[in-house]
């Protein structure tokens, strides 16, 4: 086939996707795939939150496949979802380690390495929770819900993905467009963002083009 296709949800929902929009999940050679593996290991962790044990998720995959195969999830929840109550547990997340490859013949990176820190490049690379906040009008949204949970990856400055399509500076600064269709009139719409990143979190506006809807952003870094 051609990989994975895009799928909306309402209010309050989550559907979360073996693999990255456009690509195929991979079998493994056990009896489970790499994804329903990793699945079954971190879902449903006593007392936490459905979107770190995602995360956990991702973060085994990735590792499993050499980073062919991201898991990638679409959500709209305003809330926790704790699956399994009881005592938290406090995951402690190791640096993700990827299979080295096969010794090569030393070479000279002096100049290399000079040139790196010269020039850092793409420093907000990863990937990154976006909470839209709706702006309140007489005490009722614009935007018909109160906020909304979406996930991006940057990669080399660029945010590129079916719903969302922008560019971030190396300052932090960003601008980007969400593309959507309207679950009432099924009409296609667009909302415009923009705003700035730090290290590990960020804010900025969002407005719909031709339409109401309009809030704030909060931002932070997944990985």
């Amino acid at each position: 086939g051609n990989g994975l296709a895009q799928l909306g949800g309402g209010v309050g929902t989550l559907i979360a996707f073996a693999t990255q929009p456009g690509n195929v999940a991979l079998d493994g050679n056990g009896r489970n795939s790499p994804f329903t593996t990793a699945l079954l290991k971190h879902i449903g962790t006593p007392g936490q939150d459905i979107m770190k044990d995602l995360v956990m998720v991702r973060r085994d995959v990735i590792a499993t496949t050499e980073g062919k195969q991201v898991p990638w999830d679409n959500n709209s929840l305003t809330g926790d979802v704790i699956l399994q109550p009881g005592e938290k547990v406090v995951a402690v997340v190791e640096p993700l380690k990827l299979p080295q490859p096969k010794a090569e013949p030393k070479i000279d990176t002096s100049l290399q390495e000079g040139f790196l820190k010269a020039s850092p490049e793409f420093p907000f690379d990863g990937y990154w929770s976006l909470t839209r906040i709706a702006t309140k009008l007489n005490g009722k949204s614009t935007c018909g819900w109160p906020s909304l949970v979406s996930g991006f990856e940057v990669s080399q400055g660029k945010i590129n993905h079916p719903e969302w399509q922008g560019t971030v500076a190396s300052n932090g600064v960003f601008e980007m467009t969400h593309f959507f269709i309207d679950d009432d009139t099924g009409k296609k719409g667009r909302n415009k963002l923009s705003g700035k990143l730090t290290e590990n979190k960020g804010s900025g506006k969002y407005r719909q083009i031709a339409g109401g809807c309009n809030g704030t952003l909060k931002i932070a870094r997944e990985d």
